[in-house]
């Protein structure tokens, strides 16, 4: 006799039992992971757009069961802080390019589409600041809605407090995300 233990999620229970037959002996679910238990596996499940990031979520580890998936928040911030810091449309249409190089002539296919939103964040923010290949131009956006100059392709040294001023809010936002984040992880897992 063998015997196989292994992990499903709880919606493809019935359809093993129903390819297993009478092989499947007993199936016990899990509730939640505590830091005295051991061992259990996670599956990521997000929305299409939101698992392309999934990717840039592993590079620093696997979530244990039962903790939050940082991945849609990462999605939301990293194309933000990456147009912000890279805008520019000529920027934008040579990683659009670069992703569809990725897409149709490499394995790299989900690189390629992490690359193809990362080039629409840069085009968006190029846009905003009135930027192509470094060159500055006047932005339509300014004539709808008044942008801070340092926002510009074309700002001045004058403009850096300002620029600090934002960093030090947007790290903030990055840090306290972060630790509520682990504080919820914290709470499931009943270490208080």
């Amino acid at each position: 006799s063998v015997r196989f233990e292994g992990f499903v999620p709880t919606k493809w229970v019935k359809a093993l039992q129903g390819l297993m037959g009478k092989s499947v002996v007993a199936v016990e679910p899990v509730k939640a992971q505590n830091k005295d238990e051991p061992y259990i596996p996670s599956l990521l499940v997000n929305p299409k757009v939101v698992s392309l990031f999934e990717s840039v979520t592993l590079q620093r580890g696997i979530p244990r069961y039962g903790e939050v998936d940082p991945t849609p928040i990462l999605a939301f911030v990293f194309p933000f802080f990456f147009g912000l810091m890279f805008g520019g449309i000529g920027h934008g249409i040579v990683l659009f390019v670069f992703g569809l190089v990725l897409i149709y002539k490499t394995p790299y296919v989900t690189w390629g589409k992490l690359v193809l939103v990362l080039s629409l964040s840069t085009t968006i923010f190029g846009f905003i600041r009135g930027s192509i290949f470094g060159f500055a131009f006047r932005s339509p956006l300014n004539s709808v809605v008044a942008l801070p100059p340092a926002f510009s392709a074309g700002f001045t040294l004058s403009y850096i407090p300002f620029l600090l001023e934002l960093t030090v809010v947007i790290g903030t936002f990055h840090r306290a995300s972060g630790y509520a984040i682990a504080f919820i992880n914290h709470e499931r897992m009943g270490d208080y």
